[in-house]
């Protein structure tokens, strides 16, 4: 069985065609890669000035060569501190990167045309022939790839179950920018007051002037993973679903169907496929390992040329056979390779031979 990895530069290289290889939008929208998320874009400036405990922490993030290392010092020195207001920066921040995310997949899937529509053209046919199920699983934010699932297979992502409905199965480990668990009661020393019927901008901004912490926000959550693609001023509140990114604090978010599927799913793989994803995700690797490191699984990654790929999948899957996918990469409109798109030709071009989807 087929299993997809997307990884950040799959949505960074999610488009092959600009309907305006002129307009700045491309650029302002184009999903960020992990050290541009405190870039200082004019939109997502305007996002971060709504989120005053991440906007305090954008100065000294920007200047830091690794944004995983600077969060693993904060998060580092408010645990050994018990320092709540740092705390409060981080989940602030969670809020920051739920609205830049989503603002991203409303905004630059409509900008051209999508590999990821392509792909997942690709990944149903070759189910529907095989009559197999195929596996995506994605480490980004971003709702593109969910929304390129909907125009493709006329499908629609209403609830978290909807993600195993289909013949595409679809696990996204570090959460999305959709994924909610809600309050179930008050938070903090009530000073915010009811959950529901606030603007949430409001309530954002309380809980983080209440430098409420993690503990009395996680005993106050809900089990149950929620989708929202909005905030709604009737809705009961929740924290967005996303795993911030600190380097040493590799963890899953989300819900434990998805984790037994996915566990399930793995020990039949014969076949990845990986795009833009360097292999560092200690948690999925240690399942990868578990599931794959007796067995000869064939490896196609497609990186821009980054190796990095090669000793992360040898150490977990020993016994895979992995290339790189360097083929003529394609030149994007500012001059940027891009072997993603170029991927995406050659599977079209040469479906008569052996390709990934078309054997």
């Amino acid at each position: 069985m087929k299993l997809i990895i997307f990884g950040a530069g799959a949505s960074y290289y999610s488009l092959h065609t600009k309907y305006n290889s002129n307009s700045s939008e491309n650029e302002l929208w184009k999903p960020p890669l992990a050290n541009e998320i405190f870039s200082n874009r004019v939109n997502f400036i305007e996002i971060l000035k709504n989120f005053d405990g991440a906007m305090s922490l954008k100065s000294q993030a920007i200047l830091h060569p690794d944004l995983e290392e600077y969060f693993q010092e904060l998060w580092d020195f408010a645990n050994d501190n018990n320092d709540n207001l740092s705390f409060a920066k981080i989940i602030n921040t969670q809020y920051f990167l739920q609205k830049l995310f989503m603002s991203i997949s409303d905004q630059y899937g409509n900008l051209g045309d999508s590999n990821y529509d392509v792909i997942s053209n690709f990944a149903n046919n070759y189910s529907i022939c095989k009559k197999s199920e195929i596996l995506f699983v994605s480490f980004n934010y971003d709702i593109l790839l969910e929304r390129a699932l909907e125009r493709v297979l006329k499908i629609k992502f209403n609830s978290i179950d909807d993600y195993l409905k289909y013949n595409i199965k679809y696990i996204k480990p570090h959460g999305s920018c959709n994924w909610f668990r809600n309050f179930g009661r008050r938070i903090g020393k009530g000073s915010i007051g009811s959950i529901t019927g606030i603007n949430p901008e409001f309530f954002t901004k309380k809980l983080y002037e209440g430098s409420t912490s993690y503990e009395i926000i996680e005993q106050n959550l809900n089990e149950e993973f929620v989708l929202r693609n909005q905030f709604n001023t009737n809705e009961h509140f929740g924290l967005p679903q996303l795993l911030i990114p600190i380097k040493n604090k590799d963890e899953f978010v989300l819900p434990p169907n998805h984790f037994e599927y996915l566990e399930n799913y793995l020990e039949k793989v014969e076949e990845i496929l990986i795009i833009g994803w360097k292999g560092t995700e200690e948690k999925f690797k240690n399942v990868l390992r578990n599931k794959l490191k007796d067995k000869n699984v064939n490896i196609i990654a497609i990186t821009n040329g980054d190796k990095t790929i090669i000793s992360q999948i040898r150490d977990v899957i020993p016994n895979s056979k992995i290339s790189l996918y360097s083929y003529k990469p394609s030149i994007d409109y500012k001059g940027n390779t891009d072997t993603f798109t170029n991927f995406i030709k050659t599977q079209i071009l040469q479906r008569n031979s052996p390709t990934f989807f078309f054997k």
